[in-house]
């Protein structure tokens, strides 16, 4: 992957918000570059704000602190909703885990 400086196509304002697919297709980059890109180029300098409105990527405008608040609560619920599915998934395995400990329990006293 050639290396992109991805806040040349970020603009600012959510009113100026650009898909992944017009960043792809200026970028030349694939959906998983790009996303890899946005994560390392996303700072406290440059935030890179993506609301779940399907409007795409923009850097927020000095007036739009607002939005720095909604985008920080999705993400926030998002990372709540993996936790609890990553909670889910562990016990899972440990209760799998236990029910095959019990299992070669009872086969040794055959």
């Amino acid at each position: 992957m050639a290396k992109v400086n991805i806040l040349e196509f970020i603009p600012k304002g959510r009113k100026n918000a650009v898909g992944r697919d017009y960043l792809c297709a200026v970028t030349g980059l694939s959906d998983r570059e790009l996303r890899r890109c946005l994560e390392e180029s996303n700072t406290v300098e440059h935030p890179i704000l993506n609301l779940s409105d399907g409007k795409g990527y923009f850097i927020p405008d000095d007036n739009e602190e607002y939005l720095v608040r909604i985008c920080l609560s999705q993400e926030g619920h998002r990372a709540s909703t993996i936790g609890k599915r990553c909670r889910i998934l562990k016990g899972y395995l440990e209760q799998d885990r236990e029910q095959m400990r019990l299992f070669e329990e009872g086969a040794k006293k055959l």
